[in-house]
């Protein structure tokens, strides 16, 4: 039953109806709770996290990460565990708090490298290239991104290539941009 919940969360959250997938997670949590099921707990923690983290609510989004995190890490779960690392990254860049998204997204890329999870280990690279850009380590955000393209265009992870491709593109824009204003550096 909780898992029926679970899943007319996602579809809900998927059209957009953030406040019926948000009552669907919690649920879901109400009955996993009841049922002392630690992983379903985790999921729905996840789950709520990432409505909270559409809504703008970045410090609601950050604790639900976090207890999922927490929970993950005492059932010995990296899987779970990676979701939430790259999730606390994005609400950590979208902070402003740089160090600490880089820190997340590269303990996430660590457990999906062990896992061989490749489109996971795509992302992390995409997302730590965005992470370094916003820091202004041009060079090595197109380093990141051109591993996150590689991994995409060779196991066809089409959307994740077209992603990464535009940052590449936006990248080499702003370096041109910075030539012409600045052609002595």
């Amino acid at each position: 039953m909780a898992s029926n919940y679970g899943n007319l969360g996602n579809v809900l959250k998927t059209r957009g109806d953030l406040a019926g997938a948000e009552e669907m997670y919690h649920k879901s949590l109400e009955i996993n709770k009841k049922l002392k099921c630690p992983e379903g707990i985790a999921s729905d923690y996840s789950c709520l996290g990432s409505v909270m983290q559409i809504l703008g609510n970045l410090d609601g989004a950050e604790e639900m990460y976090r207890k999922s995190l927490d929970m993950f890490e005492k059932m010995g779960q990296p899987s779970g565990m990676a979701v939430n690392y790259c999730n606390l990254g994005i609400i950590l860049r979208d902070r402003g708090e740089l160090d600490g998204a880089e820190e997340m997204h590269r303990k996430s890329l660590d457990v999906n490298e062990k896992l061989g999870h490749l489109e996971r280990m795509a992302n992390d690279y995409a997302n730590l290239g965005i992470v370094l850009q916003t820091r202004g380590d041009l060079a090595e955000a197109e380093e990141m991104y051109h591993k996150s393209l590689d991994i995409a265009k060779q196991q066809g992870f089409t959307r994740i290539a077209e992603t990464v491709g535009t940052l590449v593109e936006f990248l080499h824009q702003l370096a041109v941009e910075n030539i012409d204003e600045n052609p002595y550096p």
